[in-house]
C-alpha cells in the first residue's frame, strides 16, 4: 500500500470514528469534511465512493444499530424510552441554538 493510500484510509478511519464518538450530536457536511481535511464536496464524493453509501445514510444506520444494540441488551430500556431520549437530546440542542432573549419574547 502506497504512502497516498495510507493517508486517505486513515483519513476516512478518522471519520468513521468521529461519527461512532458523536451520535448524538448534529454530525454535518462541514463538521466531518474538516475532520477528513477535505472540501466538504470532495469528501462527499470519496465517502460516498468508498462506503457505497451518503454520509446521511451510514449516520441513519450507525444510529440504528446503536438503537437495536440497546434493545437486544437491555432489559430497563424500551423502544419508546430510547425514542424519547433521542428525542429529548435533539430538544435540548435545539434550545441551546436559540437565545435565549429570543426564547423569553416567544419568538424562534
Amino acid at each position: 500500500m502506497t504512502a497516498a493510500l495510507r493517508n486517505y484510509h486513515t483519513r476516512m478511519q478518522r471519520v468513521l470514528d468521529h461519527i461512532d464518538r458523536h451520535l448524538d450530536d448534529d454530525l454535518d457536511l462541514d463538521a466531518l469534511s474538516s475532520v477528513a481535511a477535505y472540501s466538504k464536496y470532495h469528501f462527499h464524493r470519496q465517502f460516498t465512493a468508498t462506503f457505497r453509501l451518503s454520509v446521511h445514510r451510514y449516520i441513519q444506520l450507525a444510529r440504528m444499530k446503536r438503537a437495536s444494540y440497546r434493545l437486544a441488551y437491555s432489559d430497563a430500556e424500551s423502544v419508546t424510552d430510547i425514542a424519547a431520549r433521542r428525542r429529548q437530546h435533539r430538544q435540548s440542542r435545539a434550545r441551546r441554538a436559540v437565545p435565549l432573549s429570543r426564547l423569553a419574547s416567544g419568538q424562534r
